[in-house]
Protein backbone atom coordinates (compact mmCIF):
# COMPACT_ATOMS: atom_id res chain seq x y z
CA UNK A 1 0.00 0.00 0.00
CA UNK A 2 1.52 3.29 -1.43
CA UNK A 3 -0.13 6.54 0.60
CA UNK A 4 -0.04 9.77 -1.89
CA UNK A 5 0.60 12.80 -0.80
CA UNK A 6 1.17 16.12 -2.59
CA UNK A 7 2.44 18.71 -0.31
CA UNK A 8 5.29 20.54 -1.67
CA UNK A 9 7.05 21.14 1.93
CA UNK A 10 6.04 17.08 3.34
CA UNK A 11 8.68 15.55 4.38
CA UNK A 12 7.55 12.05 3.28
CA UNK A 13 10.30 10.00 4.66
CA UNK A 14 10.77 11.40 8.19
CA UNK A 15 6.72 10.87 8.45
CA UNK A 16 7.43 7.45 7.35
CA UNK A 17 10.06 6.56 9.84
CA UNK A 18 8.15 8.05 12.42
CA UNK A 19 4.64 5.95 11.89
CA UNK A 20 6.76 2.63 11.80
CA UNK A 21 8.24 3.46 15.01
CA UNK A 22 5.21 3.88 16.79
CA UNK A 23 4.07 0.98 15.07
CA UNK A 24 1.06 2.41 13.38
CA UNK A 25 1.92 1.16 9.59
CA UNK A 26 3.70 -1.73 8.75
CA UNK A 27 6.79 -2.80 6.36
CA UNK A 28 3.96 -2.93 3.56
CA UNK A 29 2.61 0.45 3.62
CA UNK A 30 5.20 3.52 2.13
CA UNK A 31 4.45 6.83 2.56
CA UNK A 32 4.93 9.20 -1.28
CA UNK A 33 5.24 12.53 -1.69
CA UNK A 34 4.70 14.39 -5.32
CA UNK A 35 7.47 16.51 -4.61
CA UNK A 36 9.95 14.50 -2.64
CA UNK A 37 10.32 12.27 -5.44
CA UNK A 38 10.57 14.56 -8.41
CA UNK A 39 13.37 16.60 -6.33
CA UNK A 40 15.47 13.59 -6.62
CA UNK A 41 14.27 11.99 -9.81
CA UNK A 42 15.71 11.28 -13.04
CA UNK A 43 14.78 12.43 -16.49
CA UNK A 44 13.70 8.91 -17.37
CA UNK A 45 11.37 8.50 -14.76
CA UNK A 46 10.18 12.61 -15.11
CA UNK A 47 9.27 11.42 -18.45
CA UNK A 48 7.15 8.24 -17.64
CA UNK A 49 4.73 11.14 -16.16
CA UNK A 50 2.45 11.61 -19.17
CA UNK A 51 1.85 14.92 -20.48
CA UNK A 52 2.02 17.44 -22.99
CA UNK A 53 5.03 17.43 -25.12
CA UNK A 54 4.40 19.22 -28.45
CA UNK A 55 3.12 22.15 -27.05
CA UNK A 56 5.80 23.16 -24.18
CA UNK A 57 6.49 26.89 -24.19
CA UNK A 58 9.43 27.68 -21.38
CA UNK A 59 8.88 29.87 -18.30
CA UNK A 60 12.19 29.17 -16.95
CA UNK A 61 13.46 32.50 -17.92
CA UNK A 62 11.19 34.26 -15.60
CA UNK A 63 12.77 33.11 -12.59
CA UNK A 64 15.68 32.05 -11.18
CA UNK A 65 17.37 28.44 -12.59
CA UNK A 66 19.31 27.84 -9.30
CA UNK A 67 17.93 27.86 -6.41
CA UNK A 68 17.36 26.12 -2.62
CA UNK A 69 14.09 27.38 -1.78
CA UNK A 70 11.23 27.28 -4.10
CA UNK A 71 10.65 31.19 -5.80
CA UNK A 72 7.27 32.86 -6.47
CA UNK A 73 7.04 35.17 -8.85
CA UNK A 74 4.05 38.43 -7.53
CA UNK A 75 1.91 40.74 -9.65
CA UNK A 76 1.67 44.05 -8.40
CA UNK A 77 -0.85 43.19 -5.94
CA UNK A 78 0.76 40.53 -4.17
CA UNK A 79 -0.75 38.09 -6.18
CA UNK A 80 1.01 34.70 -6.79
CA UNK A 81 1.41 34.64 -10.68
CA UNK A 82 4.48 31.95 -10.81
CA UNK A 83 5.61 29.24 -8.79
CA UNK A 84 9.43 27.85 -9.45
CA UNK A 85 10.32 24.95 -7.80
CA UNK A 86 14.04 23.13 -7.43
CA UNK A 87 15.54 19.92 -7.10
CA UNK A 88 17.86 18.93 -3.95
CA UNK A 89 20.79 19.91 -6.20
CA UNK A 90 19.17 23.55 -6.49
CA UNK A 91 18.54 23.07 -10.67
CA UNK A 92 15.60 24.00 -12.07
CA UNK A 93 12.90 20.94 -11.29
CA UNK A 94 9.33 22.84 -12.44
CA UNK A 95 7.23 26.17 -12.51
CA UNK A 96 3.57 26.61 -12.24
CA UNK A 97 2.28 29.22 -14.10
CA UNK A 98 -0.83 30.88 -13.25
CA UNK A 99 -0.76 34.15 -15.84
CA UNK A 100 -1.02 32.41 -19.31
CA UNK A 101 -3.79 34.17 -20.44
CA UNK A 102 -2.55 37.15 -19.97
CA UNK A 103 0.86 37.87 -18.95
CA UNK A 104 0.68 39.68 -15.27
CA UNK A 105 -3.09 39.14 -14.74
CA UNK A 106 -4.36 35.83 -12.94
CA UNK A 107 -5.82 33.35 -15.72
CA UNK A 108 -5.28 30.25 -17.36
CA UNK A 109 -2.84 27.69 -15.76
CA UNK A 110 0.28 25.63 -17.09
CA UNK A 111 2.49 23.68 -15.13
CA UNK A 112 6.02 22.10 -16.88
CA UNK A 113 8.42 19.81 -15.42
CA UNK A 114 12.23 20.53 -16.59
CA UNK A 115 15.40 17.77 -17.64
CA UNK A 116 18.24 17.60 -15.38
CA UNK A 117 20.16 19.93 -18.30
CA UNK A 118 17.38 22.33 -17.36
CA UNK A 119 14.78 21.53 -20.99
CA UNK A 120 11.04 21.65 -20.58
CA UNK A 121 10.79 18.02 -20.96
CA UNK A 122 6.21 18.31 -20.22
CA UNK A 123 3.21 20.24 -19.27
CA UNK A 124 -0.26 20.51 -18.05
CA UNK A 125 -2.77 23.15 -18.34
CA UNK A 126 -3.80 22.51 -14.49
CA UNK A 127 -3.06 21.33 -11.17
CA UNK A 128 -5.14 18.44 -11.40
CA UNK A 129 -3.89 17.22 -14.65
CA UNK A 130 -0.71 17.00 -13.13
CA UNK A 131 -1.71 15.19 -10.16
CA UNK A 132 -3.81 12.81 -11.90
CA UNK A 133 -0.46 12.04 -14.52
CA UNK A 134 2.10 11.49 -11.47
CA UNK A 135 -0.45 9.17 -10.19
CA UNK A 136 -0.56 7.05 -13.50
CA UNK A 137 2.79 7.27 -12.77
CA UNK A 138 2.82 4.86 -9.89
CA UNK A 139 0.16 3.02 -10.99
CA UNK A 140 2.50 1.87 -13.82
CA UNK A 141 -0.40 0.12 -15.30
CA UNK A 142 -0.63 -2.12 -12.57
CA UNK A 143 -4.14 -3.66 -11.50
CA UNK A 144 -4.84 -1.33 -8.33
CA UNK A 145 -7.66 0.01 -6.13
CA UNK A 146 -6.69 4.13 -5.00
CA UNK A 147 -8.84 5.02 -1.72
CA UNK A 148 -8.85 8.74 -1.31
CA UNK A 149 -9.70 9.80 1.97
CA UNK A 150 -10.05 13.54 1.01
CA UNK A 151 -12.71 15.38 0.22
CA UNK A 152 -10.78 18.07 -1.54
CA UNK A 153 -8.84 15.78 -3.03
CA UNK A 154 -11.51 13.96 -4.58
CA UNK A 155 -13.40 16.98 -5.92
CA UNK A 156 -10.62 17.54 -8.27
CA UNK A 157 -10.39 14.01 -9.66
CA UNK A 158 -14.68 13.72 -9.71
CA UNK A 159 -15.51 12.41 -13.08
CA UNK A 160 -11.78 11.31 -13.64
CA UNK A 161 -11.26 7.69 -14.51
CA UNK A 162 -7.44 6.35 -14.21
CA UNK A 163 -6.29 3.32 -16.12
CA UNK A 164 -6.45 -0.22 -14.53
CA UNK A 165 -7.42 1.25 -11.06
CA UNK A 166 -10.73 1.46 -9.61
CA UNK A 167 -11.19 4.83 -7.35
CA UNK A 168 -12.74 4.50 -3.92
CA UNK A 169 -14.07 8.08 -2.33
CA UNK A 170 -14.93 8.21 1.18
CA UNK A 171 -16.83 11.42 2.78
CA UNK A 172 -16.13 11.73 6.54
CA UNK A 173 -18.74 14.15 7.28
CA UNK A 174 -22.00 15.61 6.80
CA UNK A 175 -23.39 16.20 2.91
CA UNK A 176 -24.92 19.22 3.44
CA UNK A 177 -24.08 22.49 5.21
CA UNK A 178 -27.12 22.95 7.42
CA UNK A 179 -26.00 26.50 8.22
CA UNK A 180 -28.37 29.18 8.76
CA UNK A 181 -27.20 31.01 5.71
CA UNK A 182 -27.36 27.92 3.46
CA UNK A 183 -30.23 25.90 4.68
CA UNK A 184 -30.84 22.62 3.24
CA UNK A 185 -27.91 22.40 0.60
CA UNK A 186 -25.00 20.80 -0.33
CA UNK A 187 -21.61 20.99 1.28
CA UNK A 188 -19.76 22.82 -0.94
CA UNK A 189 -16.28 20.83 -0.26
CA UNK A 190 -18.77 17.69 -1.38
CA UNK A 191 -20.22 19.40 -4.31
CA UNK A 192 -18.17 17.86 -7.17
CA UNK A 193 -18.02 14.22 -5.59
CA UNK A 194 -21.63 14.22 -4.99
CA UNK A 195 -22.54 15.40 -8.68
CA UNK A 196 -20.38 13.47 -9.90
CA UNK A 197 -20.69 10.50 -7.64
CA UNK A 198 -21.73 7.54 -11.10
CA UNK A 199 -18.03 8.24 -11.41
CA UNK A 200 -16.74 6.58 -8.80
CA UNK A 201 -16.28 2.57 -8.38
CA UNK A 202 -17.75 2.98 -4.89
CA UNK A 203 -18.44 5.90 -2.30
CA UNK A 204 -17.90 4.90 0.75
CA UNK A 205 -20.07 6.48 4.07
CA UNK A 206 -19.63 6.07 7.50
CA UNK A 207 -23.51 5.56 9.11
CA UNK A 208 -26.35 3.94 8.20
CA UNK A 209 -28.03 7.00 8.61
CA UNK A 210 -26.23 9.04 6.56
CA UNK A 211 -26.42 6.47 3.78
CA UNK A 212 -30.41 6.35 3.69
CA UNK A 213 -30.28 9.83 4.21
CA UNK A 214 -28.54 10.38 0.97
CA UNK A 215 -30.63 7.94 -0.61
CA UNK A 216 -33.61 9.42 0.43
CA UNK A 217 -33.01 12.75 -0.99
CA UNK A 218 -31.98 10.66 -4.57
CA UNK A 219 -28.08 12.12 -4.28
CA UNK A 220 -27.19 8.44 -4.16
CA UNK A 221 -25.88 6.39 -7.28
CA UNK A 222 -26.11 2.34 -6.72
CA UNK A 223 -22.01 2.31 -5.88
CA UNK A 224 -22.39 4.12 -2.15
CA UNK A 225 -21.91 1.78 0.40
CA UNK A 226 -21.87 2.05 4.54
CA UNK A 227 -17.92 1.15 6.01
CA UNK A 228 -17.36 2.69 9.57
CA UNK A 229 -13.96 4.19 11.10
CA UNK A 230 -12.44 1.73 12.74
CA UNK A 231 -11.81 2.21 16.75
CA UNK A 232 -7.87 1.60 16.44
CA UNK A 233 -7.66 2.39 20.90
CA UNK A 234 -7.14 0.06 23.70
CA UNK A 235 -10.71 -1.40 24.74
CA UNK A 236 -10.09 -1.98 28.67
CA UNK A 237 -10.61 -5.56 29.95
CA UNK A 238 -12.39 -4.49 32.96
CA UNK A 239 -14.56 -1.51 34.69
CA UNK A 240 -12.79 0.10 36.94
CA UNK A 241 -14.60 1.98 39.47
CA UNK A 242 -15.16 5.79 39.60
CA UNK A 243 -16.42 8.76 40.71
CA UNK A 244 -20.09 8.72 39.02
CA UNK A 245 -20.10 12.98 38.53
CA UNK A 246 -16.99 13.16 36.36
CA UNK A 247 -17.74 14.37 33.00
CA UNK A 248 -15.17 14.22 29.87
CA UNK A 249 -15.37 15.99 26.52
CA UNK A 250 -12.56 15.56 24.20
CA UNK A 251 -13.11 18.39 21.70
CA UNK A 252 -11.84 21.31 19.09
CA UNK A 253 -13.24 24.32 20.94
CA UNK A 254 -15.38 25.69 18.06
CA UNK A 255 -18.60 26.61 17.45
CA UNK A 256 -20.08 23.88 15.44
CA UNK A 257 -19.22 21.59 18.67
CA UNK A 258 -21.50 23.77 21.04
CA UNK A 259 -19.51 22.80 24.21
CA UNK A 260 -21.57 25.87 25.66
CA UNK A 261 -24.50 23.41 25.30
CA UNK A 262 -22.70 20.92 27.95
CA UNK A 263 -21.50 23.80 30.14
CA UNK A 264 -25.22 25.38 30.80
CA UNK A 265 -26.17 21.81 31.39
CA UNK A 266 -23.24 21.55 34.10
CA UNK A 267 -24.79 24.87 35.59
CA UNK A 268 -28.52 23.53 35.30
CA UNK A 269 -28.01 20.12 37.60
CA UNK A 270 -27.95 20.74 41.30
CA UNK A 271 -24.88 20.97 42.96
CA UNK A 272 -25.72 18.44 44.96
CA UNK A 273 -25.04 15.50 42.45
CA UNK A 274 -21.67 16.66 42.35
CA UNK A 275 -21.13 16.74 38.68
CA UNK A 276 -18.10 18.40 37.02
CA UNK A 277 -16.56 18.62 33.52
CA UNK A 278 -12.93 18.57 32.16
CA UNK A 279 -12.71 19.43 28.65
CA UNK A 280 -9.84 18.46 26.45
CA UNK A 281 -8.65 20.77 23.45
CA UNK A 282 -8.35 23.92 22.39
CA UNK A 283 -10.05 26.24 19.47
CA UNK A 284 -11.48 29.89 18.58
CA UNK A 285 -14.31 29.27 20.97
CA UNK A 286 -12.31 29.17 24.43
CA UNK A 287 -12.64 32.76 25.30
CA UNK A 288 -16.33 32.55 24.94
CA UNK A 289 -16.26 28.99 26.65
CA UNK A 290 -14.18 30.56 29.39
CA UNK A 291 -16.44 33.57 29.69
CA UNK A 292 -19.72 31.36 30.42
CA UNK A 293 -18.03 29.49 32.83
CA UNK A 294 -16.76 32.56 34.59
CA UNK A 295 -20.38 34.46 34.10
CA UNK A 296 -21.90 31.37 36.03
CA UNK A 297 -18.89 30.90 38.71
CA UNK A 298 -18.49 27.37 37.57
CA UNK A 299 -14.85 27.50 38.13
CA UNK A 300 -14.83 24.40 40.77
CA UNK A 301 -17.45 22.27 38.56
CA UNK A 302 -15.69 22.86 34.99
CA UNK A 303 -12.62 22.60 34.14
CA UNK A 304 -10.23 23.65 30.98
CA UNK A 305 -7.03 21.48 30.24
CA UNK A 306 -6.34 22.72 27.05
CA UNK A 307 -3.96 20.35 24.36
CA UNK A 308 -3.23 17.05 25.62
CA UNK A 309 -1.19 14.63 23.62
CA UNK A 310 -3.34 11.55 25.33
CA UNK A 311 -6.32 13.21 26.14
CA UNK A 312 -8.43 9.79 25.46
CA UNK A 313 -6.86 8.05 28.27
CA UNK A 314 -9.15 10.63 30.52
CA UNK A 315 -12.21 8.55 29.63
CA UNK A 316 -10.88 5.74 31.84
CA UNK A 317 -10.83 7.84 34.62
CA UNK A 318 -14.10 9.64 33.29
CA UNK A 319 -17.83 8.50 34.70
CA UNK A 320 -19.56 9.51 31.49
CA UNK A 321 -18.69 12.01 27.72
CA UNK A 322 -20.87 14.57 26.29
CA UNK A 323 -21.07 15.06 22.66
CA UNK A 324 -23.22 17.89 21.50
CA UNK A 325 -22.12 19.19 18.07
CA UNK A 326 -24.07 20.15 15.33
CA UNK A 327 -23.35 17.02 13.15
CA UNK A 328 -20.42 14.56 12.95
CA UNK A 329 -19.59 12.29 10.15
CA UNK A 330 -19.26 9.05 13.15
CA UNK A 331 -18.02 10.46 16.46
CA UNK A 332 -15.10 8.31 16.64
CA UNK A 333 -14.55 10.30 20.13
CA UNK A 334 -18.01 8.19 21.45
CA UNK A 335 -16.44 4.78 20.69
CA UNK A 336 -13.01 6.11 22.72
CA UNK A 337 -15.24 7.02 25.04
CA UNK A 338 -17.03 3.57 25.38
CA UNK A 339 -13.74 1.49 24.93
CA UNK A 340 -12.82 3.01 28.29
CA UNK A 341 -16.23 2.12 30.10
CA UNK A 342 -17.10 5.70 30.35
CA UNK A 343 -21.20 6.19 29.23
CA UNK A 344 -21.26 8.71 26.00
CA UNK A 345 -24.46 11.28 26.39
CA UNK A 346 -24.60 12.80 23.31
CA UNK A 347 -27.03 14.64 20.99
CA UNK A 348 -29.31 12.11 18.06
CA UNK A 349 -27.65 14.78 15.73
CA UNK A 350 -26.53 13.42 12.30
CA UNK A 351 -24.54 11.49 11.65
CA UNK A 352 -23.38 8.73 14.24
CA UNK A 353 -24.25 8.82 17.45
CA UNK A 354 -27.67 6.41 16.76
CA UNK A 355 -25.33 4.02 14.63
CA UNK A 356 -23.33 3.27 17.59
CA UNK A 357 -25.20 4.09 20.98
CA UNK A 358 -28.17 1.88 22.05
CA UNK A 359 -30.20 4.52 24.39
CA UNK A 360 -30.40 3.21 27.38
CA UNK A 361 -27.99 0.28 27.18
CA UNK A 362 -24.67 1.46 26.32
CA UNK A 363 -25.45 5.37 26.45
CA UNK A 364 -27.89 7.74 26.05
CA UNK A 365 -29.11 10.09 23.15
CA UNK A 366 -30.86 13.63 23.50
CA UNK A 367 -32.72 15.28 20.99
CA UNK A 368 -30.40 17.57 18.83
CA UNK A 369 -29.78 20.72 20.73
CA UNK A 370 -32.28 20.33 23.60
CA UNK A 371 -30.31 21.74 25.95
CA UNK A 372 -32.93 20.79 29.01
CA UNK A 373 -33.16 17.57 27.81
CA UNK A 374 -29.56 17.11 28.28
CA UNK A 375 -29.38 18.26 31.94
CA UNK A 376 -32.45 16.20 32.63
CA UNK A 377 -30.36 13.15 30.70
CA UNK A 378 -27.55 13.59 33.18
CA UNK A 379 -29.06 14.04 36.28
CA UNK A 380 -30.96 10.40 35.75
CA UNK A 381 -27.51 9.36 35.11
CA UNK A 382 -26.62 10.04 38.53
CA UNK A 383 -29.51 8.52 40.34
CA UNK A 384 -28.74 4.97 38.82
CA UNK A 385 -28.17 2.35 41.18
CA UNK A 386 -24.85 1.44 41.16
CA UNK A 387 -25.36 -1.84 39.58
CA UNK A 388 -27.27 -0.96 36.79
CA UNK A 389 -24.30 1.41 35.00
CA UNK A 390 -21.71 -1.19 36.09
CA UNK A 391 -23.83 -3.08 33.41
CA UNK A 392 -24.12 -0.10 30.91
CA UNK A 393 -20.26 0.18 31.50
CA UNK A 394 -19.27 -3.37 29.89
CA UNK A 395 -22.42 -3.33 27.51
CA UNK A 396 -20.38 -0.05 26.36
CA UNK A 397 -16.96 -1.93 25.94
CA UNK A 398 -18.83 -4.41 24.20
CA UNK A 399 -19.76 -1.92 21.45
CA UNK A 400 -17.03 -0.56 21.28
CA UNK A 401 -15.26 -3.83 20.45
CA UNK A 402 -17.39 -4.23 17.52
CA UNK A 403 -15.27 -1.31 15.47
CA UNK A 404 -11.68 -3.68 16.28
CA UNK A 405 -9.31 -2.74 13.17
CA UNK A 406 -10.03 -6.71 13.00
CA UNK A 407 -13.86 -6.31 12.13
CA UNK A 408 -13.56 -2.97 10.19
CA UNK A 409 -10.59 -4.14 8.04
CA UNK A 410 -12.41 -7.36 7.19
CA UNK A 411 -15.16 -5.05 5.73
CA UNK A 412 -12.94 -3.45 3.66
CA UNK A 413 -11.15 -6.69 2.47
CA UNK A 414 -14.10 -7.72 0.91
CA UNK A 415 -15.13 -4.50 -0.37
CA UNK A 416 -11.94 -4.48 -2.25
CA UNK A 417 -12.67 -8.07 -3.67
CA UNK A 418 -15.68 -7.12 -5.09
CA UNK A 419 -14.53 -3.70 -6.66
CA UNK A 420 -11.74 -5.21 -8.24
CA UNK A 421 -13.79 -8.03 -9.77
CA UNK A 422 -16.62 -5.75 -10.74
CA UNK A 423 -16.70 -5.47 -14.94
CA UNK A 424 -15.57 -1.89 -16.10
CA UNK A 425 -18.43 0.38 -18.05
CA UNK A 426 -17.94 -0.30 -21.73
CA UNK A 427 -20.98 1.57 -23.07
CA UNK A 428 -21.06 5.35 -24.16
CA UNK A 429 -23.78 7.20 -26.23
CA UNK A 430 -24.67 10.79 -27.80
CA UNK A 431 -27.52 11.88 -25.67
CA UNK A 432 -28.53 15.37 -24.99
CA UNK A 433 -30.90 16.87 -22.58
CA UNK A 434 -33.44 19.90 -22.37
CA UNK A 435 -35.40 21.28 -19.61
CA UNK A 436 -39.14 21.26 -20.84
CA UNK A 437 -40.67 22.05 -17.75
CA UNK A 438 -40.39 23.28 -14.03
CA UNK A 439 -43.35 23.38 -11.38
CA UNK A 440 -43.03 24.85 -8.25
CA UNK A 441 -45.30 22.48 -6.07
CA UNK A 442 -46.05 22.20 -2.23
CA UNK A 443 -43.75 19.46 -1.91
CA UNK A 444 -40.97 20.81 -4.03
CA UNK A 445 -39.98 22.01 -7.77
CA UNK A 446 -40.74 19.45 -10.49
CA UNK A 447 -38.57 19.16 -13.03
CA UNK A 448 -39.83 17.70 -16.69
CA UNK A 449 -36.70 16.80 -18.72
CA UNK A 450 -36.78 15.50 -22.35
CA UNK A 451 -33.73 13.35 -23.17
CA UNK A 452 -32.40 12.29 -26.98
CA UNK A 453 -30.21 9.52 -28.12
CA UNK A 454 -31.47 6.91 -25.05
CA UNK A 455 -34.11 4.98 -24.83
CA UNK A 456 -35.66 3.63 -22.09
CA UNK A 457 -34.31 -0.01 -21.43
CA UNK A 458 -30.47 1.51 -21.88
CA UNK A 459 -30.26 3.04 -18.38
CA UNK A 460 -31.56 2.03 -14.77
CA UNK A 461 -31.22 5.64 -13.63
CA UNK A 462 -30.64 8.71 -14.45
CA UNK A 463 -29.39 11.87 -12.59
CA UNK A 464 -30.13 15.47 -12.63
CA UNK A 465 -27.04 18.04 -11.23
Amino acid sequence: MDILTFAPNFDAASRQEELRNDGLIGELVHIRNLWSELRDATDEYLRTIPGAVDTVVDDSERTPTIGQHDFELLGASGEVLQTTRFRSDGSLLATDRLDVKSLGQVGGRRVTLYSESGDAISQWRSATAFYAAWIEAVLRDEPSIIICDSAFVGGLFAGRKFDQAKFVQVLHSHHRDNTQKYYNSLAQGKLAILSNSDYFDKVAVLTDRQYKAIRDEDIASDNFGVISNTFNGEVIDSVNPRRRGKGIIVARLSGHKQIDHAINAVRDIDVQYGVTLDIYGTGDAFSYLAGIVNENSLEDRVSFHGYHPDARANFREGSFSLLTSKSEGQGLVLLESMAAGCIPIAYDMEFGPSDIISHGIDGFLVPPDDKMELARTIQKFMTLPEHEVEVMREAAVGRASEFSAEAITSLWGNELKSIAASPEATGSWDVKARLVGLKDRADGFHATVEIEGLSSNEASWCKLV
